[in-house]
């Protein structure tokens, strides 16, 4: 399990900085944008949790 996060993590890290350079972003906007899409789905993921009791 704990291999797999890392995995993950570094999965993550990997694909924001090619991102970012493909893009041309700086860090703190390419951190700034990873940290709204993340919010984003988290949202939709309550939103749609929320509507399935109510």
């Amino acid at each position: 399990m704990t291999w797999s996060a890392l995995h993950l993590t570094t999965t993550s890290r990997m694909l924001m900085l090619v991102v970012k350079e493909y893009i041309g972003l700086s860090l703190s906007d390419a951190l700034k944008t990873a940290a709204t899409v993340l919010a984003s789905v988290i949202a939709l993921c309550l939103t749609l949790l929320l509507s399935k009791i109510v």
